[in-house]
């Protein structure tokens, strides 16, 4: 295969290749960390290839059933879903390398199809179109016109296949899941570019969605993909996260206020008024309350309960009014009653309830495992792989254990470690500045941080991507970066030099930035510490301002550390330090992306040097080497 795509031999993705074909042939769990520049995305693609292969036939000679199938029902078409959490991941797979195996697999009759599944919002809405009509301006009148006619074309509804148009626009065209009454229930649900997309994931061999949606899938019984045999997880280091995100529930004055207007769209005035009485009281209730709350007692239970009886009472007028508005209607209020159920009734599983500093009510289950076990692993094959997937347990050896204890996986998972073909030793060094910046609660420490990245974007002549750990952080260091180029003479290293934050330009124009001309030095927080490729001598230096340790009055996070607690376990050593672990493996893990790259890791946080518990976090970065000399951190940066 290798040869056939004229790629170069690497054993570990070969290594890693056969591992997902083995879990997949025989059916059980595997849990690979293969890190960058194995190229586990074809791994994967080759894995399943050859899966495909040996089902397919064992099915035509009658041979093992496919697992999601009815025992009285013929087996079905062997089907495998690929998870992953970014769309870029989802752009390599679907638009390089599916098509690249799947060609070379078409010359040996042995090819397969595959498909890109969105979630609902990402699809125009005819219904929703048709609704809004009234609503719009000529102009976007006419560009949803256009939108359709595009759609129907092409036969594909997907935003991205259509007409440009913001992000207000396309949500006046669009449904969210829980807006849709569905397919049967719409008078245009035969046409429904969401449903086609989802009848032509149903005949391919290979799904790729997004892992948020999985998530859902798993939260909602199956009803949302296909049947499949296997998932395959990628930067599953995050799957723990995905699934309480979607197991959250967020409850505002808002949302009950949009009820309550979509309502008034079919007459539904009564009900309306009482939500929006009970969306004040609400609002009242949760003003100024940050932290966590009990919503089953006191005044804000009673207004919690008012609103689900309106919702509730909303939801069976709509249904019996039956038109497309009403529908959404009733689609929309039958979840925010289910969220209000879940606030005052509970589910069984153990959850933390508080209101946030937008004056939200949110509810989370403290962990994924509980709904893991029972959703994830039973009834198919699960991989997961990720660049970062080992830490250090509380004992400080580094192992599977803290990423297989959160997502409740069986004790027969398998496991595999890849090895880097990176020398990090010779390519990198990994620059702590001990004894030049103070600690991070220390007075100064903002300046001393200022100061070294000067230093090392001057010597790097720019080529620097800073990470933060707040937005705060990050346009604060930005200007006074800024302020110095503005100072510096013409004679000066850093008088060329460029500094831009996230939020001056798309991610994608700040990458062409630093690859298209030297000086530039990209601030950004913590949507750029994963994702984020950028090869070559374009980026030398990656610095980081501090330990990502999450916040201490973190909800979620304090009730992980009480638990923690109550079992007799470190609650620093157990839920703060994994966390901080993983996060900044994925930030280290920016530099060295392939064999020719060099460079520097600054963490600017002098307690990685000086800690006793430093050690658990180095355990989870690769070996990369270490110094506190900023001489010998410019050498290497002049010679690269």
């Amino acid at each position: 295969m290798v040869d056939a795509t004229g790629g170069e031999h690497r054993p570990g993705q070969a290594e890693m290749c056969g591992a997902v074909a083995d879990a997949l042939n025989t059916g059980h769990h595997l849990v690979v960390e293969a890190p960058t520049g194995i190229g586990k995305s074809y791994a994967v693609a080759v894995g399943i290839a050859s899966w495909l292969t040996t089902a397919r036939q064992e099915r035509a000679d009658g041979g093992a059933p496919d697992p999601a199938a009815d025992a009285d029902d013929e087996p079905g078409p062997p089907r495998v879903v690929i998870a992953t959490a970014t769309r870029a991941l989802q752009d390599q797979l679907v638009d390089h390398d599916l098509p690249t195996v799947a060609a070379v697999c078409d010359d040996h009759d042995a090819g397969f199809s595959f498909s890109l599944l969105k979630g609902r919002s990402n699809y125009l809405c005819l219904a929703r179109a048709a609704e809004m009509s009234g609503a719009l301006l000529d102009e976007d009148r006419h560009l949803a016109a256009e939108m359709i006619e595009t759609a129907t074309a092409l036969d594909d509804g997907e935003r991205t296949q259509l007409p440009e148009t913001d992000d207000t626009t396309w949500r006046m065209l669009s449904v969210t899941a829980d807006e849709c009454p569905g397919a049967r229930s719409c008078s245009v649900g035969e046409r429904c570019w969401a449903e086609v997309a989802r009848r032509r994931a149903a005949t391919s061999d290979v799904i790729v969605v997004n892992s948020a949606l999985y998530a859902a899938n798993l939260l909602a019984g199956g009803a949302v993909l296909p049947d499949h045999d296997a998932v395959i997880v990628d930067e599953a280091h995050a799957l723990a996260d995905i699934i309480i995100d979607a197991a959250s529930v967020r409850v505002t004055a808002g949302r009950l206020r949009a009820v309550e207007r979509l309502t008034r769209t079919w007459g539904g005035d009564g009900a309306g008024d009482r939500l929006q009485r009970a969306a004040d009281g609400l609002r009242s209730e949760l003003e100024g309350g940050e932290g966590e709350t009990d919503p089953t007692v006191g005044d804000l239970a009673v207004y919690l309960a008012d609103a689900r009886a309106a919702a509730q009472e909303i939801a069976r007028a709509a249904t019996t009014d039956g038109s497309d508005e009403a529908l959404q209607a009733a689609a929309t209020s039958t979840n925010l009653a289910g969220d209000l159920e879940l606030l005052l009734e509970g589910d069984g599983l153990d959850r933390v309830v508080w209101t946030d500093s937008d004056g939200a009510l949110q509810c989370a289950p403290v962990e994924a495992d509980q709904l893991t076990r029972q959703l994830l692993w039973p009834g198919r094959a699960v991989v997961c792989t990720s660049a970062t997937l080992r830490g250090a347990d509380p004992a400080g050896r580094v192992s599977f254990a803290p990423f297989l204890m959160a997502l409740g996986a069986p004790a027969d998972t398998q496991t595999l470690s890849v090895d880097s073909p990176f020398d990090y030793r010779t390519q990198g060094i990994l620059y702590v500045p001990k004894g030049r910046i103070p600690s991070p609660r220390d007075p100064g420490w903002s300046e001393g941080v200022v100061e070294e990245l000067w230093t090392l974007a001057c010597v790097a002549g720019g080529r620097t991507l800073a990470l933060f750990t707040s937005r705060a952080a990050t346009e604060s260091a930005a200007a006074a970066l800024r302020e110095r180029v503005t100072a510096a003479g013409a004679a000066d290293a850093g008088a060329s030099l460029e500094i831009f934050t996230q939020w001056d330009a798309s991610r994608q124009r700040l990458i062409d930035a630093m690859g298209s001309r030297p000086g530039v030095v990209v601030c950004a927080t913590r949507s750029f510490w994963t994702g984020i490729d950028i090869p070559g001598d374009a980026c030398v230096v990656v610095a980081i301002d501090r330990l990502p340790f999450p916040r201490p009055d973190d909800p979620l996070m304090a009730a992980r550390r009480r638990a923690a607690e109550a079992r007799g376990a470190n609650p620093f050593l157990t839920v703060d330090v994994p966390a901080a672990a993983t996060q900044l493996a994925q930030g280290v893990g920016r530099l060295i992306r392939s064999t020719d790259d060099r460079g520097v890791v600054a963490i600017l946080d002098t307690r990685l040097a000086t800690a006793g518990w430093r050690h658990h976090l180095l355990a989870a970065l690769p070996d990369l080497r270490r110094s506190i000399d900023p001489d010998e951190v410019a050498a290497l940066l002049r010679s690269s």
